[in-house]
């Protein structure tokens, strides 16, 4: 087996006039995911030939609509995810306090 190195990769989202077009796109790069019913396919393709792959994209006569997914923006980090449940926690318990409260005083 070869040595090869691991590029970044790019998910695009590509909505299709008709569907049948999906098979054009995966001249373009990985497709991973289609569906026939909404007519868009996520397809991957190299991180530095993105920008260059949208707008060619963008401009086919198939493609009603492309953009870049921002399924890699997200943090998933573990510790992130934590506060943000203890800050929702803090919150909903004083409008439980707040509410209760206001039961009382009626």
């Amino acid at each position: 087996m070869r040595d090869q190195e691991l590029k970044d990769r790019q998910a695009i989202i590509v909505f299709l006039k008709k569907k049948r077009d999906h098979y054009r796109i995966k001249k373009i790069g990985n497709l991973v995911y289609f569906s026939k019913k909404d007519h868009y396919c996520i397809v991957y393709v190299n991180q530095d030939k993105a920008l260059e792959t949208l707008e060619t994209l963008k401009n086919k006569p198939y493609v009603s609509k492309a953009y870049l997914s921002k399924a890699e923006t997200i943090n998933l980090d573990g510790g992130y995810l934590e506060g943000q449940l203890a800050d929702l926690k803090e919150k909903y318990e004083a409008e439980l306090a707040k509410r209760k409260e206001k039961e009382e005083l009626l």
